[in-house]
């Protein structure tokens, strides 16, 4: 990869951002992107049929990523897709970060909550940025949150969980005669 063609990717990755609000993918997405990334850059061949194809990757590509890739067809520019979908990457985690809600029914020291921000940033490939609550009503355990994941590991969602199973479980005995 030359200095050159990454710069100029960079200028159509910042160019597709404009067009586009930063969507949330998940670690094993940015996986399967690096993995795209070195096959292409390894077999240079297979970029005309990525391109062929790339109308069907649309909604399986993040949409910065896939207008970014449109742009460098638009102006002939097919081998500069690898070094697209790497300089996507590297932005995108360098910086996206995601707020994380942290809730507790017990004060969690500084270690703890950076356990909560490990987790998720692991899971998902991004930075955090975290606030914690005390909220008495989950009875014990941990809820965390952002505006696209809820990962909830409190008493209070295992009661509604099992909760509402019974109620399921009920009705459907109630509408059956045996």
């Amino acid at each position: 990869m030359s200095i050159k063609s990454f710069q100029l990717a960079g200028k159509y990755i910042k160019a597709a951002y404009i067009y586009n609000k930063q969507e949330v993918i998940c670690r094993d997405d940015i996986e399967r992107l690096k993995k795209l990334e070195t096959f292409l850059r390894r077999n240079k061949n297979y970029i005309f049929l990525f391109l062929n194809k790339l109308k069907d990757f649309k909604h399986n590509m993040p949409k910065s990523l896939f207008t970014a890739c449109d742009l460098a067809i638009k102006h002939d520019r097919f081998l500069l897709i690898p070094d697209l979908i790497k300089y996507w990457i590297l932005n995108y985690q360098k910086n996206f970060s995601q707020f994380l809600d942290i809730y507790s029914t017990v004060s969690l020291d500084l270690i703890d909550i950076k356990k909560c921000e490990t987790f998720i940033t692991k899971q998902y490939g991004i930075k955090i940025n975290s606030k914690f609550f005390i909220d008495q009503s989950l009875i014990a355990g941990i809820r965390l949150e952002t505006p696209y994941l809820l990962w909830d590991n409190s008493i209070k969602n295992k009661i509604n969980i099992a909760a509402n199973f019974l109620k399921n479980w009920s009705g459907d005995l109630q509408n059956n005669e045996y």
